[in-house]
């Protein structure tokens, strides 16, 4: 004879409905997602997936995709995300135009990512407007259109997508895609400066630092401009390098100028790369040095000849050639100079200027 707890518990089981013991298999799911037992959240998505639940039919696909709690399996993922979609859940669409866009699982067909895409986009999916304005830019899937790429930008944007507003304001800045006005770019970047976007950091550097959109004013430049930097980004930080350079917005610290040069430098950013060749070549701060001045005026010139800036990269050569000519300095990898010229030629194209870039124009240039 069962105990009268028993009996009670039986009945509270009974009285339950199915959604409420899928909602609490979902709850137990999600709670052994947030602290990394793979497993266990598997086993109750997959669980709850079976009984028709579209979020858990949609985390299903997502540990599938990423092989959390199970061998990764894009083709399983692919079949729970359109169990998903099929009973109505706004994610699964994205992520089967994501599936479709870079070939995971399926072949790669731009076509069918932007269907998937455009379905998540026109319910509101901020994400899928934002991959939306990129095709629609880059004319992949569906034919280059401009004004459809500042439109689900915007409708990004205005969602709080933090990307989507800084490139809204980057549009806005050089005038691609919409009319150029500082202004609205300001508007923009700050939006997702503020929520910790790091080339809106950098660009909101660059309005104060040049006044367009907002006084010019260098302190709040080289505050934007640090917390990009201090995120990794290398327009930033070769920018905050300057500004230490000039004593702009900061008391003059060539030392605080090379540490950020070099933060740059090292991760191949070109105007960086110029800037600690020049400074070896005057010796600020470090012992002056041709060897080194060359070096880094190389690796600038195959950076800038990369980016088509083949101006630049002749610049590069001049400057290692007037390492030894103007300065007389040793250099024993002269030879650079011959290397990067070879280069140059062989490239075969002609001459660029620099375009109008984020960071700022190198020391001297």
């Amino acid at each position: 004879m069962q105990k009268p707890m028993q009996m009670l518990f039986l009945v509270f089981l009974l009285l339950l409905s199915p959604s409420q013991v899928v909602a609490s298999d979902m709850s137990d799911a999600d709670a052994a997602y947030n602290k990394s037992d793979y497993v266990e959240a598997f086993q109750l998505y997959q669980k709850a997936a079976n009984q028709g639940y579209p979020k858990a039919q949609f985390e299903l696909g997502r540990m599938y995709f990423f092989g959390q709690g199970v061998h990764q399996d894009y083709a399983e993922a692919g079949k729970w995300f359109h169990k998903a979609v099929e009973e109505g859940n706004l994610h699964a669409l994205y992520e089967l135009g994501l599936m479709y866009y870079n070939g995971d699982g399926v072949p790669l067909n731009y076509g069918e990512a932007f269907k998937w895409y455009r379905k998540a986009a026109e319910q509101g999916d901020a994400e899928a407007q934002f991959e939306l304005a990129r095709m629609y830019y880059n004319g992949r899937g569906v034919p280059q259109d401009y004004g459809e790429t500042s439109n689900w930008c915007r409708r990004a944007a205005k969602q709080g997508h933090a990307t989507a507003q800084c490139c809204l304001g980057a549009m806005y800045s050089f005038g691609v895609c919409v009319p150029q006005d500082y202004a609205k770019a300001v508007k923009w970047l700050s939006k997702a400066a503020e929520q910790g976007e790091a080339g809106a950091q950098s660009c909101l550097g660059d309005r104060y630092y040049d006044g367009k959109g907002v006084p010019q004013d260098y302190v709040k430049a080289v505050k934007w401009y640090r917390k990009a930097a201090e995120q990794g980004d290398v327009n930033a930080q070769n920018n905050l390098g300057t500004m230490y350079y000039y004593g702009q917005g900061v008391p003059l610290g060539y030392a605080e100028a090379i540490k950020w040069y070099r933060k740059a430098a090292e991760q191949g950013q070109a105007d960086a790369q110029y800037n600690l060749g020049f400074m070896y070549a005057r010796g600020d701060v470090v012992i002056q040095s041709g060897e080194d001045a060359a070096d880094w005026f190389y690796k600038a010139g195959i950076a800038f000849l990369k980016a088509k800036q083949k101006e630049d990269a002749l610049m590069c050569v001049q400057k290692i050639q007037g390492l030894k000519s103007i300065l007389h300095l040793e250099v024993p990898n002269y030879f650079l100079a011959k290397q990067l010229m070879q280069k140059i030629h062989s490239e075969g194209s002609t001459a660029t200027t620099s375009p109008e870039k984020v960071s700022m124009q190198s020391l001297t240039r």
